[in-house]
């Protein structure tokens, strides 16, 4: 279940297990199904909308909550769920998105249709939340926040107090609930299939669903994702055993997927771009999306995909001696203490004696060349 997209049966299946809990100690809190919530938000028809608030008795409970989607369409679909709590006592609209502005489309559209006219214009308020650190978390974030806020009602502390959300103990949790519930209807129908069938035909499906689960589990064993590949390089190339699987392209421009059955390699985002936005490492070993890259003010590199490690050797010639300048006048003995060659300076005087004699040979021949070409073209 971890690394996955939580749907809203997942939603509704958690909600109803709130109400539940919350049923018989409060009578005043109402957990609406994603499918209301979104028949509400999308129904342009009127009394459609007026019916299931009646039904649902939305106008007399002190607290409301909806959980809400990113889909505008009658159509399925949708890749963000948040939080939305109405507060009849306050007179207004709590919303706690995992990722900030992410929803706020959506959450306009569901209070426009919730407004009472008769009542007075409620007040919206956006809560300062945990947000979540990858593309896939939305959904158990919002759930945490939904039942830490039933916890906060029932013992009268602040609304909007939540502390740390950890999304995979509570998935773990959820899975727990959810196997419970299916073993117990799984008990109660086998239970009726042995009244009609015999138990040897029973015992049969046992065991071929084991000896499928058995083969399936070694398909996977056999093609696991190769990790260095996904975040880096692998240095055994094609030799290597485990699958090389492309780069989700989504994954490396937004930094989300919310396709289920993507089957592309995922890299590992880099945590700082979800929670502020940006990077404050010069050099970051994990990956940066393109598009979140862009927005940052200072040049960051991806480490794992763009750069080489820096080497901290010194360059080869770093220990060569540097050349000497004979030109200077120093002493007999040089700056290593070995003693100067004399030869190279009358060599150097020479050379500047000959050129000194042949220079005004050259000025005059230049001279007479200038005087023809002018006799000539005049």
């Amino acid at each position: 279940m971890e690394g996955k997209w939580i749907n809203d049966n997942v939603v509704a299946f958690a909600f109803n297990e709130m109400q539940k809990m919350h049923d018989s100690k409060l009578k005043n809190i109402v957990f609406v199904r994603p499918a209301m919530t979104h028949m509400i938000k999308v129904s342009n028809d009127e009394n459609d909308i007026k019916m299931i608030i009646e039904d649902l008795g939305l106008r007399k409970v002190d607290y409301a909550f909806f959980p809400v989607n990113n889909n505008l369409s009658e159509k399925e679909g949708g890749s963000h769920w948040s939080l939305m709590i109405f507060s009849r006592k306050e007179n207004t609209f709590y919303h706690l998105d995992p990722i900030s502005g992410m929803n706020d489309g959506s959450v306009a559209l569901l209070i426009k249709k919730l407004i009472d006219i008769n009542t007075k214009f409620p007040e919206v308020k956006y809560v300062m939340c945990p947000r979540q650190r990858n593309g896939y978390d939305c959904g158990p974030y919002t759930l945490m926040f939904a039942e830490k806020i039933a916890e906060n009602i029932e013992a009268g502390t602040e609304l909007t107090k939540i502390g740390e959300c950890n999304a995979r103990e509570y998935r773990m949790k959820l899975w727990k609930v959810i196997e419970e519930r299916s073993k117990d209807k799984c008990e109660k129908s086998n239970r009726n299939k042995k009244q009609e069938m015999g138990e040897k035909s029973i015992e049969n499906k046992v065991q071929t669903s084991h000896v499928k689960d058995f083969k399936e589990q070694k398909k996977v064993e056999k093609k696991r994702e190769c990790w260095h590949f996904t975040n880096r390089t692998c240095k055994f190339g094609d030799r290597c055993r485990d699958e090389h699987k492309k780069h989700c392209q989504e994954m490396v421009e937004n930094g989300y997927c919310f396709d289920n059955e993507c089957r592309l390699g995922h890299p590992i985002i880099c945590r700082e771009i979800y929670e502020t936005g940006s990077c404050k490492r010069f050099i970051c070993r994990h990956f940066h999306p393109i598009n979140l890259r862009n927005k940052n003010q200072k040049k960051q590199s991806n480490w794992r995909h763009e750069t080489e490690r820096p080497s901290n050797r010194r360059p080869r010639n770093f220990y060569q001696k540097k050349e000497i300048d004979n030109t200077k006048p120093h002493n007999e003995y040089n700056q290593w203490g070995y003693k100067r060659d004399h030869r190279n300076t009358f060599l150097e005087n020479q050379n500047q004696n000959m050129i000194e004699a042949i220079e005004p040979l050259m000025v005059r021949a230049m001279e007479a060349l200038a005087e023809r070409i002018w006799n000539r073209y005049r």
